[in-house]
């Protein structure tokens, strides 16, 4: 929690703890409602408006305006800087897909920034509280805009970025839900029965329908994106310096199996990867289909006791994130060249990455709810005691302050998928939708491997399409 958090918390236990008048008590709620107004004003920072405009622009295929609009929105400065991580963000996405490397670079690096700045402050700021794909993505993508100008120095330093954000992600959420059970517990300070406010969370009918739905999804490794160790694994398997780059391209192809399952492309990959060999000039076809799961907000409604006060148990509401899960576009595209043919398959759902962390993060996020839970009992209580109209008022209208966080990076797609294709002697490759739909005719380097990526967020708009020499 923030200091702003603090100074309500603390408001609400002197209530709580000590007799003062009906005045000084309105005084005191008066503050905590501006604090929570205050506070759900901090945690937006992207408006719904301005959200719904940008992902329109992104199902409509108009990359580059989209890209213009989270720069603006983010007010991020040409050399990337900004102080808004979720706006940073999808400013970058927009850029590569818009063909803009050179500046997504910059603002991806700002982005990153932000998420270190963030984990300095230990999560007590207001910036958008990313993910762990939040920033295996970042790397990610900047891995594709330093291939696009050609510096695989650093395209490596950014795989290798992302192989060590998934292999240190357990521990840094092991140390984030350490925190945050102190917290919780330091903050209730023994007056609110928490262990019961939480199973009655848990127990009701809301909670329990949500964790229904997103828990069909939430079946992979968690913490890990196949998607990401995919292109990871392809990059050393045409850069490999050493015998430990192609072991590990074995193990990031086999790992992307492993939740995945069989695949006629990843397999391809395992038998070029054991032979020790870098891959003869060939072009791999990575595409991105749909929009990854977004956030609404839904209330769950329980009872929270107050410890020694078994005649007084409030009921309370407060708000939580749901995840939003959207269509696919193209189901999948058909590559073509001279002598060859190959149609692209799932390398990793973008849906069952964000479900599997969302459901390790799902209970922390109802802690911190029902510490807010807690809040608003000692308020009521505190008001309830003094029989005062407008304090009871006060409270009440205390009570129903409740905003779940739901910005995300809204840019990510639903499905990764891929596909691999000889070097044709032209360089020449057509892409074809399962539906028919043309997505066109590329040129791709004949003298080197490269990637064609494919982003089409919805079915029917206008698809980006990149060449990433490897």
């Amino acid at each position: 929690m923030n200091s702003a958090d603090q100074t309500t918390i603390d408001n609400a236990h002197s209530l709580f703890d000590r007799r003062i008048s009906p005045v000084s008590a309105v005084s005191h709620l008066g503050r905590i409602v501006a604090l929570g107004v205050m506070l759900q004003g901090c945690a937006g920072q992207v408006s719904r408006q301005d959200a719904a405009n940008f992902d329109g622009l992104l199902a409509h295929g108009d990359y580059p305006q989209a890209a213009q609009m989270a720069m603006a929105s983010g007010k991020i400065a040409p050399d990337g800087t900004s102080n808004n991580l979720a706006w940073s963000l999808n400013a970058g996405a927009a850029l590569i897909y818009a063909g803009d490397s050179r500046t997504a670079i910059p603002v991806l690096d700002g982005a990153e920034n932000l998420m270190k700045a963030r984990d300095l402050d230990g999560f007590s700021n207001t910036q958008y509280n990313y993910a762990t794909y939040d920033g295996i993505m970042a790397n990610t993508y900047k891995a594709l805009g330093y291939l696009t100008v050609g510096d695989r120095a650093n395209a490596r330093v950014e795989f290798n970025r992302v192989g060590g954000r998934q292999a240190m992600a357990e521990e840094q959420f092991s140390k984030q839900k350490e925190k945050l059970d102190a917290d919780v517990k330091k903050k209730s300070a023994g007056q609110f029965d928490l262990t019961t406010a939480m199973t009655n969370a848990q127990n009701s009918k809301e909670f329990q329908a949500e964790q229904l739905t997103f828990g069909a999804y939430a079946n992979y490794r968690p913490f890990i994106n196949p998607a990401a160790s995919y292109l990871t694994a392809v990059f050393l398997l045409n850069n490999a310096e050493t015998g430990s780059d192609f072991e590990r391209a074995r193990v990031e192809l086999q790992r992307v199996r492993d939740m995945v399952g069989p695949s006629p492309v990843i397999d391809a990959d395992l038998k070029l990867v054991k032979s020790g060999k870098k891959s003869p000039p060939a072009i791999w076809i990575v595409f991105e289909s749909g929009q990854a799961p977004t956030f609404s907000q839904y209330n769950i409604t329980f009872p929270v006791p107050i410890v020694g006060k078994a005649s007084y148990i409030s009921t309370v509401t407060v708000a939580m994130p749901r995840m939003m899960f959207h269509a696919m576009a193209s189901g999948g595209i058909t590559a073509s060249a001279t002598g060859d043919q190959a149609k692209t398959v799932s390398v990793g759902s973008f849906d069952r990455v964000m479900a599997t962390e969302f459901s390790r993060r799902y209970q922390g996020i109802l802690a911190r709810a029902v510490a807010e839970a807690a809040l608003k009992v000692g308020v009521q209580y505190a008001a309830a005691q003094t029989n005062n109209s407008l304090l009871m008022l006060t409270a009440a209208i205390a009570s129903n302050i409740s905003t779940a966080d739901t910005r995300s990076w809204t840019a990510l797609p639903k499905e990764f998928q891929a596909a691999r294709l000889k070097m044709p002697a032209d360089g020449t490759v057509r892409l074809q939708g399962d539906d028919g739909m043309d997505f066109g005719t590329v040129k791709v380097p004949v003298d080197r491997s490269s990637i064609i990526y494919i982003k089409e967020t919805m079915h029917g708009g206008r698809p980006s399409t990149q060449v990433f020499p490897l």
